[in-house]
């Protein structure tokens, strides 16, 4: 039988952090990763590695130990010469002072940053969006991308948040929300309202890649049927402990291995799925989190309630995009037909399809 391999590996270097942000997941802990659990795991988890991957360097605040991201790109590129190496930072730090890194490592570094909620969700306002200018500035579009979270409380300001980040000369943001109970109808219609003015912003502004606002992307994205949490993605912890993800570390009983003392077992995550999702044709632009799924109903296999209804709503308004540009392209009707069975009663009822394309044009 054919080994499943990793691909993406998030490496926790520090499980520190300079901020308190309101929906984090991870509870901050004094730990900061040795190079001898690095040099453990490249030796240990070699052998299931993928020829191309990614390292993503997480935390924690990865860039807290600038001098150790440093060393440990040198250790993996002589290692795994084909592996991409990726950042997730708060903004707190500025491009100069990880000059060699971005100049010879990063393929991509992402900006975790929430726009104007940026004061009461994750803090240090000015420094993040002055550090922004200048990573914009030093490192250029290309490399760069947002992680905008938005919650039950902040969703009405998403629109205003998404223009905010356009204006500092960012290009590419992925918004993303709090998966938590508390969702409300009223917080549904109102991410629909802020979804039909974002179409229309970035329509205007055709340079401005933000997923889940992109009808190509939702409706043409080649499918897959669950995130790959502890199959082909693994996070690595501070103390080498082995994770599905970086959002699990937090939880003991999901730690699954340990690259000190080489243990590893990936058997529940190599074959889970989520039954009620494995037949819904849309998971391809799902991103709901199997992790908070866990959390807060204690499976991992039942989707929360807004899991499904904000990514109905995405489909919704990608669908009705796509019919706007795409009305009368030959094979149209098969695509949205086929994206349209989230909803059940499209997919016992055909005529129903025939109504909605219609009230789409």
């Amino acid at each position: 039988m054919a080994i499943t391999k990793i691909g993406w590996v998030d490496l926790m270097v520090t499980e520190r952090c300079n901020l308190n942000c309101i929906y984090c997941f991870h509870k901050q802990m004094p730990k900061d990763m040795s190079f001898e659990t690095l040099d453990n795991m490249m030796e240990f988890l070699a052998p299931i590695f993928e020829k191309q991957g990614v390292f993503n360097f997480f935390g924690g605040e990865p860039l807290l130990r600038p001098d150790f991201v440093l060393e440990a790109c040198k250790k993996l590129k002589a290692k795994f010469p084909n592996w991409k190496f990726h950042i997730s930072t708060n903004c707190s730090v500025e491009p100069l002072r990880i000059k060699e890194f971005i100049d010879n490592y990063a393929d991509s570094i992402q900006l975790s940053y929430d726009g104007l909620d940026q004061p009461t969700t994750r803090g240090i306002p000015e420094l993040a969006e002055e550090n922004i200018r200048k990573y914009v500035e030093y490192v250029g579009n290309d490399r760069l991308n947002v992680r905008l979270t938005y919650t039950k409380e902040t969703v009405g300001n998403l629109y205003n948040n998404l223009v905010h980040i356009y204006k500092l000369g960012l290009r590419r943001v992925m918004h993303s929300p709090d998966f938590c109970p508390g969702w409300s109808q009223e917080h549904y219609d109102e991410y629909e309202k802020q979804l039909d003015k974002i179409y229309d912003f970035v329509k205007e502004h055709p340079d401005y890649k933000v997923k889940f606002a992109d009808c190509l992307n939702a409706i043409e994205d080649k499918p897959s049927s669950k995130c790959g949490m502890g199959a082909q993605l693994i996070t690595v912890s501070a103390d080498g402990g082995i994770y599905p993800c970086h959002r699990s570390v937090s939880l003991p009983e999901f730690r699954i291995g340990d690259v000190n003392k080489r243990e590893l077992n990936r058997g529940l995550f190599l074959k889970l799925e989520c039954h009620k999702c494995s037949k819904c044709e849309v998971h391809s632009i799902c991103h709901h989190c199997m992790v908070a799924d866990y959390i807060y109903l204690g499976s991992l296999t039942i989707p929360q309630e807004c899991d499904c209804a904000i990514n109905k709503i995405e489909l919704g308004k990608a669908a009705k995009a796509y019919t706007d540009l795409y009305g009368s392209c030959e094979g149209w009707e098969h695509r949205l037909s086929k994206m349209v069975n989230v909803f059940e009663d499209i997919r016992k009822d055909s005529q129903l399809l025939k109504e909605m394309i219609k009230r789409s044009i």
